[in-house]
């Protein structure tokens, strides 16, 4: 596995909201994005969703990298 960017996560979760989020956590992603197409008549669940991704995708990376291998493969 290779590792994650910290920053390229961060803009696709601010950009793209759940759908960035697939980049750092695909499951995380695919959940948050399935809350924002059904709870659209309210826009709260969106907005819910949109932060979420936000602040889930720095911690998706940073487990990501820490399960990473360190040095690549030979």
């Amino acid at each position: 596995m290779r590792p994650k960017s910290m920053i390229l996560a961060l803009l696709l979760a601010v950009l793209l909201g759940p759908i960035g989020l697939i980049y750092a956590t695909p499951v995380g992603g695919v959940i948050l994005l399935l809350v924002t197409i059904f709870g659209w008549p309210t826009l709260v669940a969106p907005i819910g969703a949109w932060i979420l991704s936000i602040i889930i995708a720095p911690i998706a990376v940073i487990r990501h990298n820490d399960w990473a291998p360190k040095t690549p493969p030979q």
